[in-house]
């Protein structure tokens, strides 16, 4: 009779026979002797193996003993550990966790020092606060507001923010996706491609590879990377940026 260990390395060596780009993360699989080994690499590599159905919510619920006593869970509000999100509402993550955000899910809100590493295809985040940091958004993701000191890695694939405001930061812009709504001292630092910002407010400010259409108010700023010229709004006379 095969034992725990066994059938589930059996269960995630067949899963990884699919993603042979990943041979280095096979070889840490194969060479593991335990259940915390094995979850040790999951853990090393938890985005690639979220993202390629390595592990997903029903091998997390078969093995849920072996996952939760090494603080892997799925569908549930968290405040430590690893998370998957797919298919599932949710109130909260925050604390510390690390979580990989699937498709089709809607998360109240994120906060502490949580890190999303991917946001996933029609999923839903309402609030983003505190020192957050977002990884990826992609496959029309939607975050409604995002504010305090949050960090946003790269947005694409028609990703939407409603509200970047406080001192939240989106460091790369690409494909079609679209901020709705910039405030406070919020940055925008490489739009690309065709994103797109609706409004700027306040004291915020944008940098972009190409020229792009955007409604500026008060301070706010865009510059273009290209010409280093800069946009403000019409009543607004400001130093150049050096």
């Amino acid at each position: 009779m095969e034992t725990r260990i066994h059938l589930f390395k059996r269960e995630i060596q067949k899963r990884m026979e699919t993603a042979i780009q990943y041979n280095d993360e096979a070889i840490k699989v194969n060479n593991s002797e335990t259940i915390k080994e094995l979850m040790n690499v999951i853990k090393e590599n938890f985005s690639i193996f979220c993202g390629e159905k390595i592990i997903d919510t029903s091998i997390i619920e078969n093995f849920k003993k072996e996952f939760n006593d090494n603080d892997i869970r799925c569908n549930e509000n968290s405040s430590s550990g690893f998370l998957l999100v797919s298919d599932c509402n949710i109130e909260y993550i925050n604390g510390d966790t690390v979580a990989y955000i699937g498709s089709n899910s809607c998360i109240n809100e994120v906060s502490d020092n949580a890190t999303i590493l991917s946001i996933g295809e029609n999923s839903i985040i309402n609030t983003v606060f505190y020192e957050a940091t977002i990884r990826f958004m992609e496959h029309n993701s939607v975050i409604k507001t995002i504010t305090d000191n949050v960090a946003i890695w790269q947005m694409w694939d028609c990703a939407i923010i409603q509200n970047l405001c406080g001192n939240a930061t989106v460091w790369k812009m690409k494909g079609c996706s679209k901020v709705q709504n910039v405030r406070g001292h919020a940055i925008i630092q490489a739009i690309c491609e065709n994103a797109q910002i609706v409004n700027m407010w306040d004291n915020t400010y944008a940098s972009s590879f190409l020229s792009i259409i955007c409604k500026l108010h008060n301070g706010a700023v865009i510059r273009n990377l290209s010409d280093n010229s800069i946009l403000c709004a019409a009543d607004v006379s400001i130093k150049p940026i050096i």
